[in-house]
């Protein structure tokens, strides 16, 4: 049996796995077991769901978001694994002397982020133990390349910034 794996450069285990793979260690891993491997690589971890219910996919990685957004539009999917939290991964930045001090502050506010990922659970999540609706009190914008020098201007009030973009901003 073939196993089809969905990668993509947000999900970094898999995506690392993937890379791995072209020195044959999950083939190694698998062939006394009668199984293959093969990967699907795509560009955006929000079609994870959808990949899994058209069958493209066997297995995928995602973030919280997507999977939940995939079963209301009636994706027939199953939850296999899930990873431990990593909350150095990722931040809700706001510039040092903003006059935004608590999640509160931020009604109002445009707030960068990637919509439909783990980030977009972490600022519902926030503005909801604040008192305040994600779809009522921010206006989120997909974070874009210049999200960090649209902060440090004063563009946008908040970003939620990962990986080496939240190490070089700190």
């Amino acid at each position: 049996m073939t196993i089809t794996i969905g990668v993509h450069s947000s999900n970094p285990s898999l995506y690392h796995l993937y890379h791995l793979t072209r020195l044959g260690l999950a083939q190694e891993e698998l062939a006394p077991l009668g199984e293959s491997v093969v990967f699907h690589p795509y560009t955006n971890g929000v079609r994870t769901g959808e990949l899994l219910s058209r069958g493209v996919i066997d297995f995928g990685g995602t973030g919280s978001t997507p999977p939940v957004t995939a079963q209301a539009a009636g994706h027939d999917i199953v939850y296999t694994a899930v990873s431990a939290p990593r909350p150095e991964h990722g931040a809700l930045l706001v510039p040092e002397d903003s006059p935004v001090r608590t999640v509160a502050d931020l009604k109002g506010a445009t707030v960068h982020l990637a919509i439909g990922s783990w980030q977009t659970h972490l600022v519902a999540k926030a503005l909801d133990d604040a008192g305040l609706s994600y779809a009522d009190d921010i206006t989120a914008v997909r974070s874009t390349d210049d999200s960090e020098e649209l902060l440090r201007t004063g563009a946008i009030a908040a970003w939620v910034a990962q990986g080496a973009q939240l190490a070089a901003a700190r």
